[in-house]
């Protein structure tokens, strides 16, 4: 796997927020980066809305979603397409149950782009 870098080198202009919709959608991996305490921070953008969203994984799971189903320590780069499915936990916070990754075949022509590239400065 390639390294990563903490979330605490990320641009500014990551603006993302932890509560996911609930229910399966498509979104383009936009980064990911190690968060506090073991865990993997993934950001994405919602295909249909282009609502960003950071989702945690974390080593307790093994990065796995629940039905775990794709390994995000090892698999998984900016750029690719998944279709994700979320819910919530008990506390009212997000959580990733299952992740699919798309064939590249017919994805928008941004899904080579770099995440910086995709991403609007933050005024």
């Amino acid at each position: 796997m390639d390294e990563l870098p903490s979330y605490k080198d990320l641009p500014y202009c990551f603006r993302y927020t932890f509560h996911c919709r609930v229910g399966v959608w498509r979104a383009r991996l936009d980064a990911k980066a190690w968060g506090k305490q073991r865990t993997i921070l993934l950001y994405f953008t919602e295909e249909e809305t282009g609502t960003r969203y950071c989702l945690a994984v974390f080593n307790t799971s093994y990065y796995l979603p629940r039905d775990r189903g794709f390994d995000f320590r090892r698999q998984g780069r900016p750029g690719d397409f998944f279709e994700l499915e979320t819910g919530e936990t008990r506390t009212g916070r997000s959580k990733l149950i299952s992740a699919k990754i798309l064939p590249q075949e017919g994805q928008p022509a941004s899904a080579g782009a770099k995440p910086e590239d995709m991403l609007t400065p933050v005024s």
